[in-house]
């Protein structure tokens, strides 16, 4: 993590309900959501691990959510009862039984649930978990939801320059973002601070200590 950085939330969820033993892994710090999820062949042999980070500047929203695969669920179906149906033929049962599991696994697998990082220029990314973790998706996200909507991130969105992205900025902290006093036209300030000193509304030292601030920000 970088300087300053804080964990704040770690959570680990199952890939699916097929392949248990592979982990997807989101780490909320203070500045970003970090995340590693399997890389995935034949739909259970892990290859590799995908490594991506999110700024919470550049994040919009993170959401939880549910599905079901209609195809999925009517073929592990079809083939769960195909074997139940004829595990009583001579000779076939141990093929059968194998169906029967292959199906069940099917359907078990066709709930699916997903964590949805939406980012401030419109992509998102989701990352496919197990149907069983959805309760533990939803906490994740209303965490992120909560660390977003306090501290430093307050109002901080609007003024992130739009060519930012957390693919060119994955680390993007608070203190990279132009503070709203850093967008006050000082020419208009100073003007504003003179009418005010010629009313007496300042005093001669209070308006050229202003004067100084605002000039060594140009």
């Amino acid at each position: 993590m970088g300087p300053g950085e804080q964990r704040v939330h770690e959570a680990s969820f199952h890939h699916s309900i097929l392949t248990p033993w592979l982990k997807v892994r989101l780490n909320l710090t203070s500045d970003r959501v970090i995340a590693a999820s399997p890389r995935i062949a034949f739909g259970c042999i892990k290859i590799g691990t995908e490594h991506a980070s999110h700024s919470l500047a550049l994040v919009t929203s993170v959401n939880a959510s549910t599905a079901v695969s209609v195809v999925r669920l009517g073929v592990g179906g079809f083939v769960a009862l195909f074997g139940a149906v004829n595990i009583v033929r001579p000779g076939e049962a141990g093929v059968m039984a194998v169906l029967m599991v292959i199906g069940l696994l099917l359907v078990g697998s066709s709930f699916r649930a997903a964590i949805t990082i939406v980012e401030r220029d419109g992509t998102d990314v989701a990352y496919d978990i197990s149907w069983l973790e959805r309760t533990k998706a939803t906490a994740f996200a209303a965490e992120v939801g909560r660390v977003t909507s306090q501290g430093p991130w307050i109002g901080l969105r609007d003024r992130v320059p739009p060519h930012l992205t957390s693919e060119t900025h994955p680390t993007l902290h608070p203190a990279e973002i132009t503070p709203a006093s850093a967008l006050v036209n000082p020419i208009e300030t100073l003007a504003q601070l003179a009418d005010m000193r010629a009313r007496g509304l300042i005093t001669p030292a209070e308006y050229d200590a202003k004067k100084t601030e605002l000039l060594s920000r140009l």
